[in-house]
């Protein structure tokens, strides 16, 4: 977002001097007179007298002037911080007077003022967006939204103030708000263009998400990586809401495409490896655990404990079947007894790996039953006694 700044007309207005003040008259004559004494202090007070007097209800004069009033007082920074909402009630006033007088002398009057207030609402929207007002900044987006198809001689569209710009900094705005339908009605105006900002993409998926729309949420993200195929954070961004989803061969799908982008990251190779271990698909479990291992990382720690889990998860049905089988049988006892002995033995050393790394009081438990199961009493006693100083 940047600054516009305003170029059609300086501080215009009619040429009238100050005015008699008449009785009847008395609140909007003083804000005239004050307004053209520069005292705009004064002059809101008034007009907004005027404003809530029914005498001036349909009066096209008074709601011209506090158009007028409101319009300078939020172009002024400081008479801005007063009344952060000045330039919207300008929007509303000048209107009030567009529709109430449609001589085309005054309707040309009050389109120079509207163009003028366009570029002064995208102006202040940008600085409330930079200080986090973001309501604020929405509404302003919003009214230059309104203003721009007024602009007869296209003026804004001159000066580089374009719709479509001016709608996707409302939605950015509005999702800052958390008013999230007031972004998505921006979100699908665009959503079949190919905006050239990633942004766009993340922050339309973001908002989709919250409200609870998981498929417009991903058709976005698709679109987004589609056009920006390298960008991080949309690939991240996808990622994370796919992991949400009921739907493993989706999550592999995702995963392998973040692991082919970033094959030194073991959190990727983690997460697949533990989807892989849940769908009962050890083998390829096994190959991203140990892929861990092999970049050798903080991970380490995380992928020997896997590893040691899933091995010993292993472990247990042969180990059932050799108890369920007579020692003597050497034929049948042999082998398994072999494969049971080798599995809690490769999870022993897993274990042991991450112990390497500081005490666990989870590791030593499995390797304390683990070495009970396989009858080594003296590391069993070794295990224990490191047990102890953790306990």
């Amino acid at each position: 977002m940047r600054i516009i700044t305003a170029v059609v007309i300086p501080f215009l207005f009619f040429a009238l001097s100050a005015l008699q003040i008449n009785a009847q008259n008395f609140e909007l004559d003083s804000a005239k007179n004050a307004y053209y004494q520069g005292d705009l202090s004064k002059a809101k007070m008034y007009i907004d007298l005027a404003a809530r007097n029914r005498h001036y209800a349909d009066n096209a004069d008074m709601h011209l002037y506090r158009g007028v009033i409101y319009f300078y007082l939020g172009y002024n920074e400081k008479t801005r911080s007063k009344v952060p909402e000045a330039t919207l009630i300008a929007y509303d006033a000048l209107m009030q007077c567009y529709t109430l007088d449609t001589t085309a002398t005054r309707k040309e009057q009050v389109l120079n003022f509207l163009v003028n207030l366009a570029f002064t609402c995208h102006d202040v929207a940008v600085d409330f967006y930079q200080n986090r007002k973001f309501d604020l900044a929405w509404k302003n987006f919003e009214t230059v939204l309104k203003i721009i198809p007024l602009d007869e001689h296209a003026i804004l569209y001159k000066n580089q103030l374009f719709p479509d710009k001016e709608r996707l900094y409302a939605a950015y705005s509005a999702q800052q708000a958390g008013l999230y339908d007031e972004a998505i009605v921006h979100y699908k105006y665009f959503i079949d263009k190919d905006v050239q900002d990633p942004q766009f993409y993340l922050s339309a998926g973001g908002v989709f998400f919250l409200k609870k729309d998981t498929t417009a949420a991903l058709n976005a993200l698709d679109k987004g990586r589609a056009l920006f195929p390298n960008d991080k954070a949309l690939r991240l961004q996808e990622l994370a809401i796919v992991l949400l989803l009921d739907n493993p061969k989706l999550k592999l799908q995702k995963l392998s495409d973040a692991i082919s982008a970033d094959r030194e990251n073991p959190k990727w190779y983690m997460v697949r490896g533990d989807l892989y271990e849940r769908l009962k698909q050890d083998e390829q479990a096994e190959a991203d655990y140990l892929k861990v291992l092999q970049i050798n990382t903080d991970s380490i720690t995380e992928a020997a404990y896997y590893l040691g889990a899933m091995y010993y998860d292993q472990a247990l049905p042969f180990e059932k079947i050799k108890n369920n089988t007579n020692p003597k049988d050497l034929h049948k006892y042999k082998p398994i007894k072999q494969k049971t002995d080798e599995l809690f033995m490769k999870s022993a050393r897993m274990f042991e790996k991450r112990l390497e790394y500081g005490e666990h009081e989870d590791s030593l438990l499995y390797l304390l039953d683990i070495y009970d199961r396989l009858g080594y009493a003296f590391q069993k006693d070794k295990i224990q006694e490191r047990l102890k100083k953790v306990q």
